[in-house]
This record gives structure tokens, C-alpha cells and sequence, in this order.
């Protein structure tokens, strides 16, 4: 009786890690705010549910908001994309997810005049048995277009000290070079020496005398 009871509970465990592993993973990440002109940038909106809220009605409406803070509805996301009639309308994609925690969008061509600020309003009906609460969300996304990449600081020093230690150890292997060659040439002048002073004894006498290196 106690091992079929063990049983039941270890495989109870495991079933309810099993459904832990396999849930999905939200991760509320910092949007992009810098994009090189031409270039495709997606824009970040991330609202997680809880398992239990999975069962949801949602909504999310994407504005640009002008610098006199007038709201231009460019996205509109209700069971269907939707693409309002603007400059944007051919240039934006629905970048979401399925189970709809991830209500990002992407700019596939961004031009000059897309540097702004970008606004994600997600809106939520949940569907419980016995009431239906709603949540909402507001995230606001400033964007830069730039002509080309601004160089981050960290990253130009980074490079700078790589740049700096190659030179340095590409001089030091230099003069370890030079040294080795002038050590050889020097070894190779005493024998030289040696042989030509060797060759310079009479022949009478070379016999009592061995070549130097010989031994």
C-alpha cells in the first residue's frame, strides 16, 4: 500500500514539472531605441500572463505620438492585424507572439522621420468563472534613425586597448626577432672565426689541433 502511494506521488511530481518545463517563458526585455536608416527595428511591447490568465481577450493598439503630443493610430492588433491608412502603412509587421505576450510590431524600412516616440496600449479582458477583471498597458518606446551606428564609448575604448595590445605585442615578437637574429649571426661569426683561424695554423701542426666543434 505505502509503495503504490509513493508511486502516485512521485508521478504526480513529475507531471507537475513537466507542465513547469513546458509552460512558456515571458521575458519583459528593454526595447531597441537606435536603428541605422533602412534598416528593420522592432519595436518592443511585452505584457506577461500568468497561467491561469492564458484565457484572455486582447487588444493593443500601437500610436506615434507627435512632439505636441497628439496620439496617430499607425497598428492595431484585435484577433487580426490592422494597418490604418499612414505613412507607415506597407512598413509595419505584426512581431507578436501566439499565446499574445509579446505584442511587439517591427518597422521593416525606418526613414528619417520615424524618430519618435512610439506608444503600445494592450488591453486585457480576462475570462474567469465569475467575474471578468480588465487590464490595461501603456509602454512608450523613444526611437532614433540615424545615418549610421553611433559608436558606443565602452566599446571604441575596448577596441582602441585590443588595437593598442596587437601593436605591442607585434613590435615585442620585432625585437625578439631581431635579437635571435643578431644571437645567431654572432654564434655564426665565432665559428667562422674559429675555422679561419684553424685553416691559418701550418699543416704540420694541425694534427695535434681538433677542428673546433668537433668534439
Amino acid at each position: 500500500m505505502h509503495l503504490a502511494v509513493k508511486k502516485f506521488l512521485v508521478s504526480v511530481a513529475l507531471l507537475v514539472l513537466a507542465v513547469q518545463v513546458s509552460s512558456p517563458v515571458c521575458v519583459d526585455m528593454p526595447p531597441n531605441t537606435e536603428v541605422v536608416l533602412g534598416k528593420p527595428i522592432k519595436l518592443t511591447c511585452i505584457s506577461c500572463m500568468k497561467r491561469e490568465e492564458v484565457n484572455a481577450k486582447t487588444q493593443v493598439n500601437w500610436f506615434y505620438v507627435t512632439p505636441d503630443k497628439e496620439r496617430i493610430l499607425i497598428f492595431k492588433f484585435d484577433g487580426l492585424p490592422q494597418e490604418p491608412d499612414t505613412r507607415w502603412k506597407g512598413r509595419l509587421a505584426w512581431n507578436g507572439t501566439k499565446d499574445l505576450q509579446d505584442l511587439s510590431i517591427r518597422i521593416i524600412s525606418t526613414t528619417l522621420n520615424d524618430s519618435g516616440t512610439y506608444l503600445c496600449n494592450v488591453y486585457r479582458q480576462f475570462k474567469f468563472d465569475n467575474y471578468e477583471p480588465v487590464f490595461t498597458l501603456s509602454k512608450e518606446i523613444t526611437v532614433q534613425v540615424k545615418k549610421q551606428v553611433s559608436r558606443d564609448i565602452t566599446s571604441m575604448y575596448s577596441e582602441m586597448t585590443m588595437y593598442a595590445v596587437l601593436i605591442f605585442l607585434t613590435l615585442w615578437l620585432l625585437v625578439e626577432m631581431i635579437y635571435c637574429y643578431r644571437k645567431v649571426s654572432k654564434a655564426d661569426e665565432r665559428v667562422q672565426s674559429n675555422v679561419t683561424d684553424y685553416l691559418a695554423i701550418p699543416t704540420k701542426h694541425r694534427s695535434n689541433k681538433a677542428v673546433p666543434g668537433s668534439h
